[in-house]
């Protein structure tokens, strides 16, 4: 398979799960990623925890950018969770994490 449609497999596997519930979290996207992409629940759950990490990296970096205080731990995590649920088609940076963590995560997924 190759990178891009693999990204590609990503972000649907996280929109359509993202859709159908209204708290969308790291456990809902790795069952959506072991469902619809048949990978295996280590794969899914290193995928998805890399994605997290960018996405708390990217948020951390904004805060410090508009130089306001660090979100408490709790709002962090909605934050994520809410960049999580609202990633629809990957581009740029977001693009590049998902395709990272697939390679690292489940490298046969982009043969």
């Amino acid at each position: 398979m190759r990178r891009s449609v693999a990204a590609a497999i990503v972000g649907v596997a996280l929109v359509t799960g993202a859709c159908s519930t209204p708290v969308y979290t790291s456990d809902a996207a790795v069952r959506d990623l072991e469902r619809q992409s048949h990978l295996t629940h280590t794969q899914a759950t290193c995928i998805v925890t890399a994605i997290r990490r960018h996405f708390e990296d990217e948020i951390k970096s904004k805060q410090r950018a508009n130089n306001l205080s660090a979100l408490p731990a709790d709002r962090l995590k909605l934050e994520i969770d809410d960049a999580l649920a609202t990633l629809r088609e990957p581009t740029g940076p977001d693009e590049l994490a998902a395709r990272n963590a697939i390679s690292r995560c489940a490298p046969n997924a982009l043969k």
